[in-house]
């Protein structure tokens, strides 16, 4: 994921590299980046304080539908699927991750993990070095099922 990350050389790479990578190591059904223009943002406030999709959550299909009036990013928001986990790339946009299981339960380990992955994402985006100075040492892998 990190190598590809920083091989990335356009703004879409980095978001495929980031969608693909969510899903391989935390699950679910899609994956999507949603980008903001300073001028989108300064009109809707997606991410200004106080938004929910300024600090991670999670939110139902549905009303992910309705709130934002359109599907984010080209994810795939169908009927089946039941809630979307967000997760901010700072000033940026929205890491959504949506799941077609109502069961699904996203764990305090999941939410590290895409906290984690989006922070990178932003970083990539802006190409900025992580505070260590290496992608390589965040300590994330693919996680096993169960």
């Amino acid at each position: 994921f990190f190598t590809q990350l920083t091989e990335a050389e356009s703004v879409e790479a980095v978001c495929e590299v980031v969608s693909r990578g969510v899903l391989s190591i935390v699950g679910g059904y899609d994956a999507s980046v949603l980008l903001v223009s300073e001028e989108a943002e300064a009109e809707a406030g997606l991410l200004r304080e106080g938004s929910r999709f300024a600090r991670p959550g999670i939110i139902l299909g549905s009303e992910l539908r309705h709130s934002l009036g359109s599907t984010p990013g080209g994810l795939a928001l169908t009927e089946h699927v039941s809630h979307v986990a967000h997760v901010p790339l700072g000033n940026l946009g929205v890491l959504f991750v949506a799941d077609r299981r109502s069961d699904r339960i996203f764990e305090s380990d999941d939410w590290e993990v895409l906290v984690a992955l989006a922070d990178q994402g932003g970083r990539a985006l802006r190409r900025e070095p992580p505070p260590d100075g290496s992608f390589a040492q965040a300590g994330l892998g693919r996680r096993s099922a169960g």
